[in-house]
């Protein structure tokens, strides 16, 4: 695809955003909805408008993991009220750890044994991991228009932003033993590396958070402080997900919480 077909492809993409923030307006439909209704409609005239959007099979999940993941995730993570979130860091983690596990596990027992012979194991705790994983996001609109307690949607958030780290740290090495033909889930191992994945990620974020806000001491400009809080999104993944092979969401979300803390402290 030719750089003038990408900014074409951008500038289709801002329209029906756009096309989506006004329909919300009018017949009062959750904004993610109607992002979800309306790239589905388009979808279905690229084909005939002859669209080459540039995306591709082989393309597609780094087009997910590497652009939107990252600025999505730090954003998210940046605006989140962490006086609450500290505070309510023990029931998130339970629900976002134990609770996707959990739901994961009764989720693969189900669809297993429903579809019976030829279905792996390791298929069905791929499956429940990817249904398992929850997107809040209609929820959390709702309860910001109706002004419901600053705890709550705290709660909320929190649980989704380490709800998405945790499916996809676990997604991750449920497809490492898949594609190394195993069937039988060594335990032992998956929690040690499940622990490593996840902890190396923070221990990731917290570094880069922390060199982001030295650079942003010394730099001290607005526009510049803008780009690091790009570069440290895009940054902390990249560190995490290619250099050291940990979780990349988790380093981008401790990388926006470290950073978020630090700039507000300085507003102050």
């Amino acid at each position: 695809m030719t750089i003038i077909g990408s900014i074409e492809i951008i500038l289709i993409l801002a329209v029906l955003s756009v096309f989506s923030i006004i329909i919300c307006r009018f017949i009062k439909m959750p904004l993610a909805l109607a992002l979800i209704l309306t790239g589905f409609i388009f979808s279905l005239f690229i084909v005939q408008l002859d669209i080459d959007t540039g995306i591709r099979a082989y393309n597609f999940k780094d087009l997910i993991f590497f652009i939107f993941l990252p600025v999505l995730i730090f954003e998210a993570a940046y605006n989140i009220n962490q006086k609450i979130l500290l505070q309510q860091i023990r029931p998130i983690l339970m629900l976002a750890i134990f609770g996707l596990i959990i739901s994961t596990i009764i989720t693969a027992f189900s669809v297993y044994h429903a579809i019976g012979y030829g279905f792996s194991i390791i298929a069905a705790l791929l499956t429940g991991a990817l249904l398992s994983a929850t997107d809040p996001m209609a929820v959390t609109n709702q309860l910001k228009a109706l002004s419901a307690p600053d705890d709550l949607n705290t709660l909320i958030e929190g649980e989704s932003l380490f709800n998405d780290a945790t499916a996809i740290v676990l997604f991750s090495i449920l497809v490492t033993l898949a594609l190394n033909n195993t069937d039988a889930v060594p335990f032992s191992d998956a929690v040690i590396d499940f622990t490593l994945v996840f902890s190396g990620g923070i221990v990731t974020g917290v570094i880069c958070g922390y060199i982001a806000n030295l650079l942003t001491q010394l730099i001290q400009e607005f526009l510049a402080s803008a780009f690091l809080s790009i570069l440290i999104a895009y940054g902390s993944f990249y560190i995490a997900e290619h250099l050291l092979h940990v979780s990349g969401v988790m380093s981008v979300l401790s990388a926006a919480i470290i950073t978020a803390h630090y700039h507000k402290k300085s507003l102050q």
